[in-house]
Order: C-alpha cells, then structure tokens, then sequence
C-alpha cells in the first residue's frame, strides 16, 4: 500500500468513512472511470498471442494448448490490450484462476471475458488493486 508523505496537503473526500485524501485525488463512481469494450478478432486471429488470466495474472497462452477449455477456434476471441483490465466472471469454482488481472500484453482472450479500459489519467494499476480489494 502506498504511504502518503507527513507534509502532503490533505482536503475532504466528502465520503465519511474514507475521511481525508490527498488534495490532488478525486473521488468519483468507477463508471465514470473505466468502460468497457469488446473487439471481436475475427480474421486477423494470426496477427495476435493468446492470452490468459491465471492466479500469476495475465500469461501468455499457446493457442495448441491442451488442458483447460479449448474452442476449435479463436476468431471469435476479443482482442485485449497492454494495460486494460480483464475479468473472468466465469468457471467461478474454479480455485486456479483468478478473477481479475492487468494485461502486460495486447493479445486475444475468450469471448466470454469482459474488458475494461481506463479513462483519462486513471492508473490502470490502481483499478486492478481496487477490484482485487472488493
């Protein structure tokens, strides 16, 4: 967790029970801060690494890949790029995997995913920690 520094200026976040932000922060509804997309491949299937969403978080992925679930092929995967958010809201028993993750890499990942990218001056990082923490 990051440590604020003794002399930076603080103000109130008008939220009671988070009390006093640094000045130069803003609080706002994650709405108004990351959206979604979904970019279906389609034919450019080949130009593109599949990718996964593991407990180590986003990997690489062969496409020849035996274990796990495998589609016959991926052209109906959505394309995921550097620095956008990936949730897996499904196979939820499944202990493995996580639900959450921040993608080093632009690749493609299952259809079934949903993507979030971050408006404006957003950390992407900072959303990745605040879904892992809710």
């Amino acid at each position: 967790m990051a440590m604020i520094r003794p002399e930076t200026e603080m103000k109130n976040s008008g939220v009671q029970w988070l009390g006093n932000i640094p000045k130069e922060w803003s609080v706002g509804k994650v709405k108004h801060e990351f959206y979604a997309t979904k970019t279906i491949v389609g034919d450019k299937v080949n130009d593109y690494e599949r990718l996964a969403l593991t407990l180590n978080g986003v990997i690489k992925r062969s496409k020849d890949a035996g274990d796990g679930l495998q589609p016959e092929k991926f052209d109906g995967y959505q394309i995921l790029k550097e620095h956008e958010l990936v949730f897996k809201l499904i196979d939820l028993a499944n202990v493995s995997t996580s639900r959450v993750g921040l993608s080093p890499y632009t690749g493609i990942v299952s259809p079934a995913y949903i993507v979030l990218h971050h408006r404006k001056d957003m950390n992407p990082r900072y959303g990745e920690y605040y879904f892992l923490l809710i």
